[in-house]
C-alpha cells in the first residue's frame, strides 16, 4: 500500500515482508498487524460502516481526489471505485447527487482553491 503526505508525496514504507532499514520495534510491530490483517481476513468477517447520506458523498469526493493521484495503486483504487459504486447504488433515485458524483470523477469540474 502506498501513503502520501499532505503535499502528495510518497511516504516511504518498509516491505511487511522484508523489512530491512526499519528498527527491531518496527519490523515486529509490522509483522503483528500484517498477522492481525490475515487473521481477520480469514474470519471473513467485513467491517461494516454505517454513514449518514451527506458523509458517504463527502468520502466519495475525498476517494475521487485521491483516485486522481497517479501514485495510487491497482489494489487501492480498485477498494475505492468499490466504495464509490456502492455510494452510486445508494443514491440511484437520487438524479442531483448522481450528477455531483459524476462531476466529481470529471477533472475537468475541479477547482483549485
Amino acid at each position: 500500500m502506498t501513503l502520501f503526505d499532505a503535499n502528495g508525496d510518497i511516504i516511504e514504507q518498509p516491505d511487511l515482508h522484508d523489512p530491512d532499514g526499519v528498527s527491531a520495534l518496527d519490523a515486529e510491530l509490522l509483522r503483528c498487524a500484517a498477522a492481525e490483517f490475515d487473521a481477520l481476513e480469514r474470519e471473513d468477517e467485513p467491517m461494516s460502516l454505517l454513514l449518514s447520506p451527506l458523509v458517504a458523498v463527502q468520502l466519495a469526493g475525498l476517494l475521487q481526489l485521491a483516485l486522481q493521484h497517479e501514485g495510487t495503486q491497482a489494489d487501492i483504487r480498485d477498494a475505492g471505485r468499490s466504495f464509490l459504486q456502492a455510494v452510486r447504488e445508494y443514491f440511484a433515485e437520487s438524479p442531483a447527487v448522481l450528477e455531483v458524483l459524476r462531476r466529481g470523477d470529471d477533472t475537468t469540474q475541479d477547482v483549485p482553491r
